[in-house]
């Protein structure tokens, strides 16, 4: 395994607005921007009351960034640069959401780790 130096990490706790109907899901985010110049970023969604399959959407500053599918009441997304995905580039206070149905159930603020 090759070691790649961080230059700027970024990280987001997403939680549920206090309307959303799913209270107790989580999210954290992870975005890494390396000294070559290639980024990675990890979505990791919990505690998701909905059935296999579900398709929620990762919204960056109102843009959808990914699709993610719901399994064992988790939702992943991971992408690397390095690998020729498309990874965005993401800055402090940049808002992620992330939402079912046309709704926000997860949202947190991105900061400098």
């Amino acid at each position: 395994m090759r070691i790649r130096n961080v230059l700027q990490e970024y990280e987001a706790k997403l939680e549920p607005p206090p309307e959303s109907p799913f209270p107790s899901s989580r999210a954290k985010a992870e975005w890494k921007v390396y000294e070559n110049g290639t980024r990675q970023c990890k979505v990791s969604v919990s505690k998701l009351d909905l059935p296999d399959g579900t398709i929620l959407e990762l919204i960056l500053e109102d843009r959808r960034i990914a699709k993610l599918t719901v399994q064992n009441s988790i939702a992943r997304y991971k992408q690397e640069s390095e690998l020729g995905q498309i990874v965005p580039v993401v800055g402090v206070n940049q808002i992620l959401q992330v939402m079912y149905d046309g709704k926000v159930i997860l949202a947190g603020r991105l900061y400098s780790e």
